[in-house]
């Protein structure tokens, strides 16, 4: 699986064409903590923590002032917001070219969160096969 990365100054238009694509895909989501060793520049897996799974992605908010991205999930009486401070990367996880398997956000010294869809897919692919259930 590859990751491509968003520039920056990209990060509020991608932020709102991501939410438009993927609204109502379903999601799980996992932290992944920084490594100790890894500030030592010592190879070490850094371990992986789920958080949530299978819950429906609503949106993805970055906010310029302070660094922050908030992450809407779930419907009805289950709704998450998961926030990540100091974002200092976003990539899009693809699983060939076009087929969004996800998305990877890095926090500066905090680790990442890692957001996969369970059906990897073209969002094109998928044009008007959900109904807006929210």
């Amino acid at each position: 699986m590859n990751t491509r990365p968003i520039a920056p100054a990209d990060w509020v238009g991608f932020c709102e064409a991501f939410s438009r694509q993927h609204r109502g895909w379903l999601v799980t989501t996992s932290i992944r903590d920084k490594p100790a060793a890894a500030e030592r520049d010592v190879a070490e897996v850094a371990e992986e923590r789920c958080i949530v799974r299978d819950v429906r992605f609503r949106s993805l908010c970055f906010e310029p002032k302070d660094g922050s991205l908030s992450l809407l999930l779930g419907e009805g009486a289950l709704q998450i917001t998961q926030s990540i401070a100091e974002v200092a990367a976003i990539g899009v996880l693809e699983a060939g070219e076009g087929i969004h398997a996800g998305l990877r956000i890095d926090s500066a010294g905090h680790g990442a969160m890692i957001l996969r869809f369970r059906a990897p897919a073209s969002p094109d692919s998928l044009d008007g096969l959900f109904a807006p259930w929210f």
